[in-house]
């Protein structure tokens, strides 16, 4: 069923940490919305008043929106393990980390400055391209044509 073993300990750490925290935060927002879209009073889809009444078990307040988002949470991580530990999925992301280390040549830092610089100038150019010619077809279109009608 399912193997409490990491598969490959120590290989593609940042890729499938990464993959894994990611997954979590979005089971944690996933989970908060749709806790908070059960409460929503507009909602048409639920019948508000079962899921806006907070029952009291043994003296604790009990809120029946926990049922349905709890195992819905708790679903959403145990996929997020089970993609951490997953051979296909794992051995993709090792190899993806391995060929980012290994195969990428990355630039330098004077290249990369001067590619950052031609970037810049370049979209400078087309910026103050665009504000004259949108300068030059307003002028044109409120006194030509405006004034036409």
């Amino acid at each position: 069923m399912f193997d409490w073993r990491i598969y490959k300990e120590g290989q593609g750490i940042w890729a499938r940490n990464s993959v894994a925290a990611f997954i979590g935060i979005m089971a944690v927002w996933s989970s908060i919305s749709y806790f908070e879209w059960l409460t929503d009073p507009a909602n048409d889809a639920i019948e508000s008043s079962l899921f806006n009444t907070v029952l009291s078990v043994y003296s604790w307040p009990f809120d029946y929106r926990l049922v349905i988002v709890g195992p819905y949470l708790l679903a959403l991580l145990y996929f997020g393990v089970w993609q951490y530990n997953h051979a296909k999925w794992a051995d993709f992301l090792i190899d993806t980390e391995a060929e980012m280390k290994n195969r990428v040549t990355w630039p330098s830092q004077k290249e990369q400055w001067s590619a950052s610089v031609v970037v810049i100038i370049a979209v400078a150019i087309l910026g103050g391209y665009v504000l004259l010619s949108d300068s030059v077809l307003g002028v044109f279109f409120n006194y030509a044509v405006y004034s036409w009608f």
